[in-house]
């Protein structure tokens, strides 16, 4: 006993009911590691016991739990036998806290003349727990013990019998994850999902400020605030996926665990789609397409190769040039050689997905010129030209397909080349008349140089050629004049 007291048994009679200590809430599942409440009530108790005097233990696992503040109740100091006030004292020890509280005597007679003695039920004490560590699943007791045998004692100091206690049980919420789908491929996006710690206080539901911290078992690992996360594995097999919970204002980590089987699916191959075009020129500036998808979705290859045969003999590898445009859609860029041989190429294309394997080829026919009576070159650039068909548009290095200007009627220049004749606006050929002799005038372009006689290009082009150069022609001459005042002065 806390108290000093005289030990002997009790002589009066006994009422029919014990009195009991309860431990509530009953049963506390944390579903967060927050702080929490217990309160230690007396239950049952006849005032014909007469008791002044409570004591007890109150026991808990310290591995998961530690006490950071204890409170008086408002039974024992009810004015309504109180009327002296009341007495507490309690030590916190690990595992354990001692209480006692006594209702005081009256000071002069040291007599307990109360009104009346304590009666009913009421909470003795509250205390206050801080979880320090934190196992999904784990379950553990808070109870009220008897402290040296005994809780309760009346005004002639005996000890009152007493009932057993009841106590609670703390269980810790499952803090864990799932994913999905439940049995992906290698190279398959899976997806994963954390259960979000929270706590229903009253009406209101806390939230936690929280670090998801992933190691996925193949060497990656995350950190994020984000409770889903994506991962994609390479490796078949199975992998340990950890999950740890960190909560930075307690300073406290949760550890959970489970195993993922990566499969790979040998009937399910990346499809590879290859687009080529059915006809190409010597000199042209050729573009190939290629999409790669797995289980209908359009994904990223994790190797491309792309080699270009002609007549059963590989040509040029291509796979350097292999260029990302999108999600699982490449462009593959090829200047076809001036000297190219005519005749039928095929593109083989192989593309590899974490170990899942695609193949394909296209075949496409290079022409020596043009199969058309209708061509028109609608831009230069950077010496690649765009031209126009009647079947298609392609571009075309100038210099691979020899272009070389023939003649100019009015604004529509003719242009000779490998793949046979093409015309175009003197606009695109940056056209600009460098003299004037008489009735014929010499025209620098883009392709060279050609003259013709005035009277046959008196087109607006042709004048609005003509009148710039005459205009510059003017310009250098005032420019002379000014020089020779200048120097006269």
């Amino acid at each position: 006993m806390l108290f000093s007291t005289v030990v002997v048994f009790p002589v009066h009679a006994q009422p029919t009911t014990q009195p009991w200590l309860e431990v509530v809430p009953s049963p506390i599942t944390e579903t967060a590691p927050e702080s929490f409440d217990v309160g230690v009530y007396i239950r049952g108790l006849d005032a014909e016991w007469e008791l002044i005097g409570v004591q007890f233990l109150l026991t808990y696992d310290p591995t998961f739990i530690e006490v950071t503040d204890v409170t008086i109740g408002t039974f024992m100091g009810n004015t309504s036998w109180a009327i002296h006030g009341t007495f507490s004292v309690w030590r916190i020890e690990e595992g354990q806290v001692v209480y006692g509280e006594l209702i005081l005597p009256n000071a002069t007679s040291g007599e307990w003349d109360l009104p009346e003695f304590p009666s009913g039920e009421g909470l003795i004490a509250a205390v206050t727990f801080k979880p320090i560590s934190y196992e999904s699943g784990a379950s553990f007791d808070i109870s009220a013990e008897a402290f040296l045998g005994q809780y309760f004692l009346d005004a002639n100091t005996d000890y009152i019998p007493f009932a057993d206690p009841q106590n609670t049980t703390v269980t810790y919420g499952l803090l864990d994850f799932t994913y999905q789908p439940p049995t992906p491929f290698a190279g398959e996006i899976v997806a994963f999902e954390a259960t979000e710690p929270s706590a229903l206080i009253g009406n209101e539901t806390l939230s936690f400020n929280t670090v998801y911290m992933w190691n996925f078992g193949d060497g990656a690992q995350e950190n994020t605030t984000d409770p889903t996360v994506s991962h994609i594995y390479s490796k078949v097999g199975t992998h340990d996926v950890t999950l740890t919970y960190y909560f930075p204002d307690m300073g406290l980590t949760i550890t959970t665990t489970d195993t993922i089987t990566i499969r790979i699916d040998m009937q399910i191959a990346l499809g590879v789609t290859v687009d080529v075009g059915s006809i190409h020129f010597r000199g042209e500036v050729a573009e190939f397409n290629v999409l790669t998808t797995h289980i209908g979705k359009t994904v990223n290859a994790t190797q491309t190769n792309a080699v270009l045969y002609y007549n059963g003999t590989e040509l040029s590898d291509l796979s350097i040039s292999v260029q990302l445009v999108g999600t699982g859609l490449y462009r593959i860029p090829y200047s076809i050689p001036a000297d190219a041989q005519a005749g039928t190429y095929t593109l083989l294309v192989e593309a590899n997905y974490y170990g899942i394997a695609g193949t394909t080829l296209k075949t496409f026919l290079v022409s020596p010129t043009l199969t058309t009576t209708v061509a028109k070159i609608l831009t230069i650039e950077n010496g690649v030209a765009t031209i126009s068909t009647d079947i298609q548009v392609m571009k075309a290095n100038i210099t691979a397909i020899n272009a070389r200007l023939a003649t100019i009627n009015g604004d529509i220049a003719t242009i000779n080349s490998t793949l046979g004749t093409m015309t175009t606006s003197l606009s695109n050929l940056n056209a600009t008349i460098t003299s004037i002799n008489g009735n014929t005038a010499t025209i620098s372009t883009t392709l060279g140089n050609v003259q013709t006689k005035l009277s046959d290009t008196q087109t607006t082009a042709t004048q609005t050629l003509y009148v710039a150069s005459i205009l510059s022609a003017i310009a250098v001459i005032l420019a002379v004049i000014i020089l020779l005042i200048l120097r006269k002065k």
